[in-house]
């Protein structure tokens, strides 16, 4: 039987939706749950995932941190913390 492990990632900028969802097509094997904050680019969602949906809902209120925790089995932790760091928008100050 295999261990079940989790993992958190503390966002440092914002969040590309269109790639955060393709990086969760990429999860349905080992990640049984995940939940937390994520920074869009129109402000902070409630997230929530399961192998088979996952939902993200605008909050009316701010939160001290954007962070996410990931519960599965199998978990590469680098190659998550990777895949979720790619997701993140650079800002290039001018």
């Amino acid at each position: 039987m295999e261990s079940v492990h989790s993992y958190s990632y503390q966002f440092e900028g914002l969040v590309n939706r269109e790639r955060f969802e393709e990086f969760l097509a990429t999860l349905k094997s080992t990640v049984l749950r995940a939940k937390g904050f994520i920074p869009f680019e129109d402000g902070t969602h409630l997230f929530q995932y399961t192998p088979t949906n996952f939902t993200f809902n605008k909050l009316d209120w701010s939160v001290s941190s954007s962070k996410i925790v990931l519960i599965g089995t199998s978990i590469d932790k680098e190659k998550i913390g990777q895949s979720i760091k790619e997701c993140e928008v650079i800002k290039v100050n001018n």
